[in-house]
């Protein structure tokens, strides 16, 4: 049984990674028992069907972060400390997973329902919800200045994401290869906290 646990967490882990890199439709399952080194009826053994098993991969890229980051919102932190500490978090899985957000751009754009679906399924929309509770309350006690929540999270989102969307265009013009971009990324982190601070605080 441990073996079979094993095997099953190993194509997740290969599946889940070239479907970030693929997509969906660019992604197949003899394309993922080839990588796997297995065949394709033993892949079935695991996952019966291409829809399964991209679920399951999806679902546990979403589950290796949400937990914390529902506990960070739950703590008695004030509103920036929250948002430092599911900055890290976030940059945690992106580091990982660097090609999550090209990734979910391209599926919003093939399935935005069955993308949003599968999101909502692990308890991503009870996060925002959370997480838009916790800025209007910040608000509403005057610890933060009062500005509509779509232009908080885009700035948020929009500050944290580009510089993986964009990790080729930004290696390729500023020489950020390997260790001089995970050193930029690190000090992009404290950026990202700063200019949340200074739009959000009076």
């Amino acid at each position: 049984m441990n073996g079979g646990n094993g095997t099953e967490k190993h194509i997740l882990e290969v599946a889940g990674q070239m479907f970030l890199e693929r997509g969906y439709d660019g992604t197949s399952m003899s394309d993922i028992a080839a990588e796997m080194g297995m065949n394709r009826p033993a892949l079935h053994y695991y996952f019966r069907t291409k829809d399964k098993l991209f679920i399951a991969a999806f679902v546990e890229t979403i589950n290796g972060f949400l937990p914390n980051v529902q506990s960070i919102l739950e703590s008695d932190a004030g509103f920036i400390e929250k948002l430092d500490r599911i900055l890290d978090q976030y940059i945690a899985v992106l580091r990982k997973n660097p090609t999550l957000p090209r990734f979910i751009f391209n599926e919003s754009q093939r399935d935005l329902k069955g993308l949003m679906a599968l999101i909502n399924g692990v308890g991503y929309d009870k996060y925002m919800r959370s997480l838009r509770d916790n800025l209007m309350r910040a608000m509403d006690s005057g610890e933060l200045r009062r500005m509509p929540p779509e232009v908080v999270f885009s700035a948020f989102f929009g500050l944290l994401v580009f510089p993986f969307f964009g990790s080729h265009v930004l290696s390729y013009m500023f020489d950020l290869d390997g260790k001089k971009y995970d050193a930029f990324i690190s000090d992009w982190k404290l950026r990202v906290i700063d200019q949340m601070r200074a739009l959000l605080v009076p």
